[in-house]
């Protein structure tokens, strides 16, 4: 490309928006012409705020909170905005900070302020000002952030299905097409109390229709579950009301735990820390952030002719985890500074 093609497509791929000057002088120079050059430049935009706020959009798609959260029982418009506020912090601490894949996930910080943390059921936090705090295994990471927990629920339920989905098409890039069954069979449910994890595997679990539809639920259902603990507000809990509650009024304590298939085997898991703690290390969570990455750039999915830059980022993941290297190696590739006709 040109020169000042190259500056419209670092600043749209980086910042989000067209050249500012600083760029476009760059370009009259020439000088965005080698990997050093073009490095250094994607290394200056992705600490303004404008490519923090880019960053974080990416993010936003990763985890699916991109289309935000309503309001709902026990969450109000005040602390979605905190909770949306808490994930651009951690994405800002990232791009500033030489963040890793590992840190973006099992941060062992997280933000907040007094609201927020009473929320979360956190105290030691005061005023209304966002501070980076350091938490224990509860809190921190993505699939940690009140955001990802409410975005990923119904309005007063938790979704198994919902979560478990956005882990496995969002961190290990798993398709999912539509149900093969228009008509499953009636479940038969215990008449008892049971959970919200046992109502789902009375839908669609092991036994539920002849098992056809746990050929895709086995993916779905013990992953969402792993983050049973935190309600459709994003709240903290050990217990939730039986699902069945106006027939049997009582509190069920959560059961997290379960096995997490993965293409090398299943590996137990006791909640959605421990995927949070696989996904960084996983090679099919490496190419899948790599992959997410270029189409979220690019807009377009990887074809024969860009796979080899989509492997060439995941081996960078896997070998330094670094996000910022991920950025840069995207930016000085062939596929990004060449451009070819598409059919």
């Amino acid at each position: 490309m040109t020169p000042f093609e190259v500056a419209t497509a670092l600043s749209y791929g980086f910042l989000g928006t067209t050249p500012d000057a600083e760029l476009l002088a760059k370009a009259q120079r020439n000088e965005l012409q080698t990997e050093q050059q073009l490095g250094a430049e994607i290394e200056r935009m992705m600490r303004t705020e404008r490519g923090i706020e880019q960053f974080n959009r990416f993010v936003s798609y990763y985890v699916k909170t991109n289309r935000g959260v309503q309001e709902k029982p026990g969450l109000s418009g005040p602390m979605i905005q905190l909770m949306a506020q808490e994930q651009y912090l951690l994405s800002r601490n990232l791009m500033l900070n030489n963040g890793t894949f590992e840190e973006m996930f099992t941060p062992r910080y997280t933000y907040l302020n007094q609201a927020l943390a009473a929320h979360y059921g956190i105290g030691g936090v005061s005023g209304s000002e966002m501070r980076k705090v350091a938490v224990d295994d509860k809190r921190g990471g993505l699939l940690h952030l009140g955001m990802t927990q409410a975005a990923t629920s119904d309005y007063q339920a938790t979704s198994l299905v919902k979560r478990g989905i956005m882990i496995r098409e969002q961190m290990f890039c798993r398709e999912f097409g539509a149900p093969v069954e228009a008509d499953p069979t009636d479940p038969t449910y215990p008449p008892r109390a049971i959970t919200t994890r046992e109502y789902w595997d009375s839908v669609n679990g092991e036994q539920a229709s002849g098992g056809r539809c746990w050929q895709c639920h086995q993916y779905m259902n013990d992953t969402g579950s792993s983050m049973e603990h935190y309600d459709a507000a994003g709240r903290y809990r050990l217990e939730e009301q039986a699902h069945n509650y106006a027939q049997y009024p009582q509190m069920l304590p959560i059961k997290a735990s379960g096995p997490f298939l993965m293409a090398t085997g299943t590996e137990p898991i006791n909640d959605v820390r421990d995927i949070a703690n696989i996904v960084p290390r996983n090679p099919a969570s490496q190419f899948c952030m790599a992959d997410s990455y270029f189409r979220f750039v690019f807009g377009n999915k990887s074809d024969a002719s860009t796979s080899g830059t989509v492997k060439a980022i995941a081996e960078g993941l896997k070998t330094t985890g670094s996000l910022a290297e991920m950025l840069k190696a995207l930016g000085t590739s062939k596929a990004f500074i060449y451009k070819t006709e598409r059919n």
